[in-house]
């Protein structure tokens, strides 16, 4: 399954297959790949805040534990936005997850998630205080609509194999 989400991410993301690869073996080393409930949101953590193997296991760590305005880390959100996408569940988390846009950050550990709503815009920042101070800000972004094909590919790769 590993090979399988290394592909999937590195297809998705555009991110080299080696560097995806380079930074699932460091999370499978530290331990960390079975944290969390879905080893894909470390992952997808750690490829888009340009993570290197070297730092892949604090930068997904940290990442994954930023706070937001509610009780949920945003790693708990995107574990969640998986899970629903597996389920292949009709609820409103489902179409909050697809029209949704994950920004992370790359220069600071922050990540914004950006949803469209028929009543307006809807954004969740995720952050440490002090960041806003950090100089300008770069991010990486991966539509809810993409991340909802990488686990539609990961659900047909694992039905297949």
């Amino acid at each position: 399954m590993v090979s399988a989400i290394t592909r999937a991410l590195a297809l998705y993301t555009g991110t080299p297959l080696e560097k995806v690869e380079g930074i699932a073996n460091a999370l499978i080393a530290s331990g960390a790949w079975d944290e969390p409930d879905h080893p894909l949101t470390y992952l997808l953590l750690a490829v888009m805040a340009e993570a290197t193997p070297k730092t892949a296991t604090s930068v997904a760590r940290h990442y994954y534990q930023l706070p937001g305005d509610g009780e949920n880390t945003v790693g708990e959100l995107v574990d969640a936005m998986v899970e629903v996408f597996l389920r292949k569940e009709r609820r409103p988390l489902s179409l909050y997850a697809y029209w949704s846009r994950i920004e992370v950050f790359t220069n600071v550990p922050a990540v914004r998630i950006h949803t469209k709503c028929h009543e307006g815009d809807f954004e969740t920042l995720y952050y440490r205080d002090g960041w806003e101070n950090s100089g300008s800000h770069r991010y990486s972004i991966m539509a809810g609509s993409t991340l909802f094909e990488i686990v539609a590919y990961l659900s047909l790769s694992a039905a297949v194999v």
